[in-house]
């Protein structure tokens, strides 16, 4: 009687891991650390370019004026953080649950958002205050997105992929126990 001869479990690439994900070897952390100095560094310099740009801005105010927008920029900063938790979590829920989320062409900037981005930016370099000030609150709402990334490239796993490809080797293993 011939062995039958079993193939491994699947082993979909992730990106940024590759098949490293699998034996979490050597390579797989050096990436993971990469991915993580990285989000840190793009955070980091985010932060430094909202902070000069929030000291320019108040320069010329009073204690109060300051005050009153660092304490605006405190709280758009904590909505950002806010709201990317939300959005994770729904995301984290729908995998769980078997659905998919419908992002669609959502993630796709329209013609009219590039005009208004391009706009509102030339109109705050021209000294617009008020465009100034909405491309302050669009900057600040972004640290929160940023600081959620860097976060969570500290988890377990690194994203939805890398859940996906495990549970999938889990699965096939349970299904044939005589390959372990």
């Amino acid at each position: 009687m011939k062995k039958q001869i079993i193939a491994g479990p699947p082993m979909p690439s992730i990106p940024v891991l590759g098949t490293t994900w699998y034996r979490r070897g050597f390579s797989y952390w050096v990436r993971r650390a990469g991915v993580s100095l990285f989000a840190v560094a793009w955070f980091a310099l985010f932060v430094f370019f909202i902070t000069e740009f929030l000291d320019g801005f108040t320069s010329e105010m009073g204690a109060r004026g300051r005050a009153i927008t660092l304490t605006l920029a405190g709280c758009a900063i904590a909505w950002s953080f806010f709201t990317a938790i939300r959005a994770q979590i729904r995301q984290k829920r729908a995998r769980e649950s078997g659905r998919t989320l419908a992002l669609g062409d959502a993630n796709k900037p329209e013609k009219g958002a590039r005009a208004l981005g391009f706009g509102s930016g030339t109109a705050a370099y021209g000294g617009s205050p008020i465009a100034a000030g909405l491309l302050m609150l669009g900057a600040l709402f972004a640290i929160g997105w940023f600081g959620v990334l860097m976060v969570a490239t500290f988890r377990r796993h690194l994203g939805p992929e890398e859940i996906a490809a495990v549970k999938a080797v889990a699965e096939w293993k349970k299904r044939h126990p005589e390959a372990s």
